[in-house]
């Protein structure tokens, strides 16, 4: 998804009804998911969730996937500002207590760029549970949560419910701090050509670790993944065999009571999707000539696999293609 996608989505949203949240995740956030799995949770769930480093583009070539371009939660903000003063939509923005930014500096500056928002600031300690009754008085259509992560997007997922007037949550991370000018943007020209980091460790040295594991961590993964992928990885076929009642056919594992599954199996090489399908309804579940194929499915599915080992970069490859 595009940036301009991404806000017409979060327009569409807020002149609907329901409750959405968004995540805008760097390398960074990946890698601490990738090991804390409660806040892996949280991102998975989200409604939406947009790749903001140039890191991630290059993953997502290099493992087989289809993003096309970076979205930051920076220039999100801005544009989705620029649009709810036009639309006069209500605009909440939560930030830490003791942050770079004070509540009078973020609506000064929201309100210098954008004279007739309808916009308010509140702040809280990041890890604070439930959400400020000033803020649910003020009933915003959307938020922007600005505490870092992981701390915004648990906010998100456990308090976005509490504050019913909120169409459509979003943890922006330091996009606050960037309008006020309290932080500085890295030159177009690095961010261009994924070198931002650079910036980033000359303004912030302290951020060195930050920097390592979104620079050789990150990269390491994804090398470990796409090598491990590509000698590991097998095709899988799944079968829904469903009867003229239209009942579907689960099965129950001899092995592994309690566990049901559709009949499913390995591609041999050499076979057709409708070859190995046939050949795993006969070994499954015995079934052979009494039944016709109706369709086959082209729609892919991943899902992950328990490997015993747990070391950094064995222990989250995938399992099987589902076709």
């Amino acid at each position: 998804m595009t940036q301009p996608e991404a806000l017409g989505k979060i327009l569409s949203w807020l002149k609907e009804s329901g409750q959405h949240y968004i995540v805008i995740p760097n390398l960074e956030i990946l890698v601490y998911a990738r090991t804390h799995f409660g806040f892996r949770s949280v991102i998975n769930a989200a409604d939406l969730s947009l790749p903001v480093g140039f890191g991630l583009l290059c993953a997502s070539k290099v493992l087989g996937g289809k993003l096309r371009e970076r979205v930051t939660g920076s220039d999100l903000t801005f544009e989705l500002l620029k649009n709810c003063e036009k639309e006069g939509i209500k605009v909440a923005a939560l930030i830490k207590n003791n942050g770079l930014s004070s509540i009078a500096e973020v609506q000064s500056a929201v309100e210098k760029k954008f004279p007739k928002i309808n916009f308010k600031v509140f702040s809280s300690n990041k890890a604070a549970e439930g959400v400020p009754d000033s803020l649910r008085e003020f009933a915003p259509e959307l938020l922007l949560v600005s505490f870092g992560f992981p701390y915004q997007e648990v906010w998100l997922q456990k308090n976005l419910m509490a504050a019913p007037s909120v169409k459509v949550g979003i943890g922006v991370g330091g996009a606050m701090d960037f309008l006020t000018g309290a932080k500085r943007r890295s030159p177009k020209i690095l961010s261009k050509i994924g070198l931002e980091w650079v910036w980033r460790l000359l303004l912030q040295p302290k951020r060195i670790w930050r920097i390592f594991t979104a620079t050789i961590i990150f990269p390491l993964l994804v090398l470990n993944r796409a090598i491990r992928s590509r000698i590991f990885y097998r095709k899988n076929v799944m079968v829904a065999v469903q009867n003229k009642e239209g009942n579907i056919f689960i099965g129950e594992r001899m092995i592994d009571t309690n566990h049901w599954q559709l009949p499913q199996g390995g591609i041999d090489k050499g076979e057709t999707l409708e070859d190995a399908g046939i050949r795993e309804m006969s070994e499954e579940i015995g079934i052979t000539n009494s039944f016709s194929v109706e369709r086959i499915g082209t729609r892919k599915f991943k899902y992950d696999w328990p490997w015993d080992s747990k070391s950094l970069f064995d222990y989250d490859l995938a399992g099987q293609q589902q076709k």
